[in-house]
């Protein structure tokens, strides 16, 4: 009895913590020997990912992270970005410190989407390399259109609904105006709009929308039109490739990009399978939301971003505000706040990431 009381105390002093995954183009030059620098230690994962990488022609994992240089047209492909990425935030929730935090909800933005599958033990770690690389190459084979990026918050990271109806009047305008222009919404990312579109509609979109400090609008280079109906070419051949996809209920709460939970005891695998390669390369997927609802029924004491690079900071510092978590009201306070306690905590980034590390990584039963 002892003992269990014990066992009872040390776990309610755990932090609880939410786990999200990173999208394309996370790993960028900056990134490059990300695994060399921070993962050397966990060969067996590397090694699993490499021969899997090995067997199916592939330029092995460690290879583009250990090249000489950063060359975009190799690193950032479909097939060779989107699994260099899979393999640094993998390993990177491996190295959190499971002793100290309970972790109680994963989710991902975009891509990250089939990393948080494999975070949340849905998939193994090689079946979850099997999933992005395939849908990677359907991106590089298959893939069209574009995507734009463009801010609607300001200075203090308040959202502006104003600018955001503005961009909606100004998308339905070219799609009225020019009967072959597609244009949607891809991503709701915090207080960025990713909008998706063909060639044509991105082009008139660019052109029409008001110039913004920071480069906006900016066209996402080598992205297709991600999370639309162009992309029904892509799930189509994606059903019939994975149809074998090793899938399971997720041992840990999964939260996707309509903000739907798919938990370990109601989760129905067939449905997950739909939603994983049906429904989210198709329609919108709304980062925001997952978040906000992650926060709302988790009520975590960190939310942890996993790297490579930090592209999900500023979207979920923009959330979070708008969300007050932990009270914060604007970009100056959560500054200040982070300053003191990092409760939000960017593992891509060296100063942060030993707040929530170990030295050995936890334990795999499976690769």
């Amino acid at each position: 009895m002892k003992q269990s009381q014990t066992a009872v105390k040390t776990a309610r002093q755990k932090q609880t913590a939410i786990v999200v995954c990173p999208g394309r183009a996370s790993y960028q030059r900056a990134d490059l020997g990300y695994l060399q620098r921070f993962h050397a230690h966990q060969g067996a994962l590397l090694y699993a990912l490499d021969e899997y990488r090995l067997q199916h022609h592939l330029k092995t994992i460690s290879a583009l992270d250990q090249a000489e240089r950063f060359q975009r047209p190799l690193h950032n492909s479909g097939e060779n970005g989107a699994a260099l990425i899979y393999a640094c935030s993998y390993a990177d929730f491996l190295a959190i410190e499971q002793d100290q935090f309970d972790i109680v909800a994963v989710l991902g933005n975009s891509m990250g989407w089939y990393t948080a599958l494999a975070v949340a033990g849905a998939l193994s770690p090689v079946a979850g390399l099997s999933l992005v690389t395939t849908m990677g190459r359907l991106m590089d084979q298959q893939g069209t259109g574009q995507q734009l990026i463009y801010s609607w918050v300001d200075d203090k990271w308040h959202y502006q609904p104003e600018v955001r109806a503005k961009v909606m009047e100004t998308m339905d305008d070219i799609t009225h105006a020019h009967e072959d222009a597609e244009l949607s919404i891809s991503i709701e990312l915090g207080g960025y709009l990713i909008i998706a579109g063909n060639e044509l509609g991105i082009r008139l979109l660019a052109q029409q929308l008001e110039p913004q400090p920071g480069g906006y609008p900016q066209v996402i280079a080598g992205h297709a039109a991600f999370h639309t109906s162009l992309m029904q070419t892509i799930s189509t051949i994606a059903c019939q490739r994975l149809q074998d996809l090793p899938l399971n209920p997720p041992t840990t709460p999964l939260i996707d990009g309509r903000g739907h939970q798919w938990l370990p005891w109601t989760t129905r695998v067939d449905e997950l399978m739909q939603y994983t390669l049906q429904t989210q390369v198709t329609t919108p997927y709304d980062f925001s939301c997952s978040l906000e609802v992650a926060i709302k029924e988790y009520a975590p004491d960190r939310i942890i971003l996993l790297g490579p690079g930090n592209t999900l900071g500023g979207p979920s510092a923009q959330v979070l505000i708008q969300q007050q978590w932990y009270g914060w009201q604007n970009k100056q306070q959560f500054a200040q706040q982070q300053a003191q306690q990092l409760n939000l905590v960017s593992m891509g980034l060296a100063d942060q990431r030993t707040a929530v590390t170990r030295l050995q990584p936890h334990a795999i039963d499976h690769l």
